[in-house]
C-alpha cells in the first residue's frame, strides 16, 4: 500500500486522476446522490482555494492586492455563467440533474483554474 501511494503522489494530476479512478470506482447510480457527492468535493476544492488565497495574502505577497480584487470579481461572471447554461439546458427539456450538473461543471472549471493558479504563484 505504500508503494501505491508513493507511485500516485509522484504521478501528474492527469494521471492521477485515471489512477484514482481506476482504483476507486464510483458506483453511484441515482444521479442527485452522484451530484450531491460532486457538490461536497466541489466545496472541499473551493476550500482549499480559499486556504491558498489566505497564504496569498497573509504571506505579503507583492500580488496579494490584484489577488483580493479578482476574488471578489471573479465570482459574479462565474455563477452567472453557470446560471445560463443551467436556464438554457432545461429551456430545451433536459432533466433537472443534467441541467444541474452542466452549472457545476463551470463552476468546478473556474475552482480548478484558481486552484492552478494559485498553486503556481
Amino acid at each position: 500500500m505504500a508503494r501505491l501511494k508513493r507511485s500516485v503522489a509522484r504521478a501528474t494530476a492527469r494521471t492521477r486522476s485515471r489512477l484514482m479512478k481506476a482504483l476507486f470506482p464510483s458506483h453511484i447510480r441515482h444521479p442527485w446522490v452522484a451530484l450531491a457527492f460532486d457538490a461536497v468535493k466541489l466545496g472541499l476544492e473551493a476550500q482549499h482555494v480559499i486556504a491558498l488565497r489566505l497564504a496569498k495574502i497573509a504571506s505579503g505577497h507583492r500580488g496579494s492586492g490584484a489577488e483580493i480584487k479578482r476574488m471578489i470579481a471573479e465570482k459574479p461572471p462565474a455563477f452567472a455563467k453557470a446560471q445560463t447554461q443551467m436556464t438554457t439546458a432545461l429551456s430545451r427539456g433536459v432533466k433537472e440533474h443534467v441541467a444541474a450538473r452542466k452549472a457545476m461543471r463551470i463552476l468546478t472549471k473556474t475552482v480548478r483554474a484558481n486552484r492552478k493558479r494559485l498553486r503556481r504563484s
